[in-house]
C-alpha cells in the first residue's frame, strides 16, 4: 500500500495459466506480471512513471483454475472493506487466462469499474457477455503472431462491444494494416485503424494490434507510459453505465 494517506486508485492483476496456485507461492506470481516487477524497480531507484505517479494499491490474487468473476468480486468486497480505496478508480488487466478473467469480470460488474485492459484474452465473447460493456472503457490488445491464443478471440470482443455502441459489426482484423503496430478505434459509427499504440483519454474503446510479440506481448504493453496514462484517466461514472 503507498505510504501517502486518503483513498487510492486500486489495480487488479489477474494472472495467466502459467501462475495457477493456492496463494501459497507468491513469487511465482511477482516473476510473471510485469506490474509487479516495475513498481518494485521504479520505487526501489525513485523512478517516476504513471504507473507509480498514480500512487495504486496494486492485488494480484492467485487462482489455481480459470478465474471466476464471483470470488473475484469477494476478493474485491475484502480489499474494500480492508484498505482505504478510490471507488472510482478501480481497473482490472491480465494477460492470457488473466485476460479472459478480465473480460468476463468487467462485463458481469461494469458498474464497479472505471475500465478494464485485457490482453490477449484467451475467451472469445459471447453476446449476453459483451452486453454488460456497453460503456465501460476498455483497452483491448493481442499481438498478430500469438500462436498460442489467436489474435480472433481479442477481436470478437471488441466487434460485439462496438456494435452495442453503434459502430459497425464484422470483423475488425480484415481491415487491420498488415505487419503493422496500429490501434483500431471505434468510434462515431465507423471503425479505424491508425498507425501506433496509444489512445487518449477520451477513446473508451480501443483494440491495439502489435505485429509482432507473440503470447508475450503484455510485456511490452505493460512497459509503455501510454498504458497507465490512459487506464488512470478513466473514472468510474465518467460515462454512464
Amino acid at each position: 500500500m503507498p505510504p501517502e494517506p486518503g483513498p487510492r486508485p486500486l489495480l487488479l492483476v489477474l494472472h495467466g495459466g502459467g501462475s495457477r496456485g493456492d496463494g501459497t507461492h507468491p513469487r511465482a506470481i511477482i516473476h510473471r506480471l510485469p506490474p509487479l516487477r516495475y513498481l518494485a524497480r521504479a520505487r526501489l531507484f525513485g523512478m517516476s512513471s504513471p504507473l507509480v505517479d498514480a500512487g495504486a494499491l496494486i492485488a494480484a490474487p492467485q487462482s489455481p483454475g480459470e478465474w471466476d468473476p464471483a470470488k473475484i468480486d469477494a476478493f474485491l468486497d475484502h480489499l474494500l472493506a480492508t484498505h482505504e480505496i478510490d471507488r472510482d478508480r478501480i481497473y482490472v488487466t491480465g494477460p492470457s487466462m488473466g485476460g479472459c478473467g478480465t473480460w468476463r469480470y468487467a462485463a458481469i460488474h461494469p458498474e464497479r469499474l472505471a475500465a478494464a485492459l485485457p490482453i490477449c484474452g484467451a475467451c472469445p465473447q459471447t453476446g449476453e457477455l459483451a452486453a454488460g460493456l456497453r460503456t465501460l472503457p476498455v483497452r483491448a490488445f493481442h499481438a498478430f503472431d500469438d500462436e498460442i491464443v489467436p489474435n480472433y478471440m481479442s477481436a470478437t470482443w471488441a466487434s460485439a462491444i462496438a456494435a452495442l455502441r453503434g459502430a459497425p459489426t464484422g470483423n475488425p482484423m480484415l481491415s487491420y494494416p498488415p505487419g503493422s503496430d496500429s490501434t483500431a478505434v471505434f468510434d462515431g459509427g465507423e471503425v479505424v485503424w491508425r498507425p501506433g499504440t496509444d489512445a487518449s483519454a477520451d477513446e473508451a474503446l480501443t483494440l491495439t494490434e502489435f505485429a509482432r510479440g507473440g503470447h508475450a506481448v503484455f510485456i511490452d504493453v505493460y512497459a509503455e507510459d501510454a498504458t497507465w496514462r490512459w487506464l488512470f484517466a478513466q473514472r468510474r461514472g465518467a460515462r454512464a453505465q
